[in-house]
């Protein structure tokens, strides 16, 4: 079966300045790797990137969660960035990537 690593960009504050509480975090690494078998998340990471001339810089954790390819899995994942991940962070958007994984 084809794999797919989804990988998820999660920010460390809030847009107005305040730090995200770890159980926000925790909760979310929890629920998707219950359903999905386990996953990993990354810390201390950060990201750059510009809108209308003007340069933001996001402190983010990353949680990559191998899943197989399949459209059910991809439609639940953007329902789930879209309808959870999206208020419980309060976000415009969650930053998803799907990328084909090889498992052994």
């Amino acid at each position: 079966m084809e794999m797919l690593d989804v990988v998820i960009h999660l920010p460390i504050y809030y847009n107005d300045g305040t730090k995200i509480e770890d159980e926000t975090f925790t909760q979310t690494f929890e629920e998707l790797a219950e359903k999905f078998g386990g996953g990993t998340i990354y810390e201390g990471i950060k990201g750059v990137w510009y809108s209308e001339g003007k340069k933001f810089v996001d402190e983010i954790k990353i949680v990559e969660i191998t899943v197989p390819e399949t459209p059910e899995v991809k439609e639940w994942f953007n329902a789930y960035a879209r309808d959870t991940l999206k208020h419980r962070f309060k976000q415009e958007k969650i930053w998803l990537k799907f990328r084909k994984s090889e498992v052994d």
